[in-house]
C-alpha cells in the first residue's frame, strides 16, 4: 500500500498516497497526494479502521471505505460518521494497532500510571482490558 499519514501543526492530520516511480534508482520526483484530512489530537490508520483521539479525549472510529485509483494507490475515504469507543476518557492513549480483523489494541495508561492493552471491537465499540503492561513494555504505535 502507498497510503501515507501526515501530521500538520495545530492538530490537523491528512492522508493520501505517494505517487511517483516505483523504481528506487529513479531520479523522478515523488509526490504526496492528500485525499483526506481531519482535526484531532492523534490519528492512527489501522488495518481495519481510522482511529482519532479528539480534543475532549474521546477515541473515535471514523467510518471509512477504501479507494483504489487502479494504478496501485490505495487510501481510506471518510464517510462522515464517527463512533466513540466505550473507553473512559481518563485513560491516556499511547498507541493503537490492529488485532485480527475485528479488533483494535490500545496502549492505555490510567490516572494512577497503570498500563494495559485494551481490546476494542470495531463493530460494537465495546472495550475490555486484554493484558496488563509494565511501565517499560515496548509496544508498536
Amino acid at each position: 500500500s502507498s497510503e501515507v499519514l501526515v501530521k500538520y501543526p495545530n492538530q490537523k492530520w491528512g492522508w493520501g498516497y505517494v505517487d511517483g516511480p516505483r523504481d528506487p534508482s529513479s531520479d523522478a520526483p515523488v509526490r504526496y497526494r492528500e485525499q483526506e484530512s481531519v482535526m484531532a489530537q492523534q490519528v492512527w490508520l489501522t488495518t481495519r479502521a481510522v482511529v482519532a483521539l479528539d480534543n475532549e479525549g474521546s477515541l473515535n472510529i471514523l467510518d471509512s471505505g477504501f479507494r483504489d485509483d487502479g494504478a496501485g494507490h490505495h487510501w481510506r475515504v471518510l464517510t462522515g460518521t464517527a463512533s466513540a469507543l466505550d473507553l473512559p476518557t481518563i485513560l491516556k492513549v499511547g498507541g493503537v494497532v490492529s488485532e485480527r480483523n475485528r479488533f483494535l489494541l490500545i496502549d492505555a495508561i490510567d490516572e494512577s500510571g497503570h498500563r494495559a492493552w485494551v481490546r476494542c471491537d470495531v463493530r460494537s465499540f465495546e472495550c475490555e482490558v486484554a493484558a496488563e503492561l509494565g511501565s517499560d513494555a515496548l509496544t508498536p504505535h
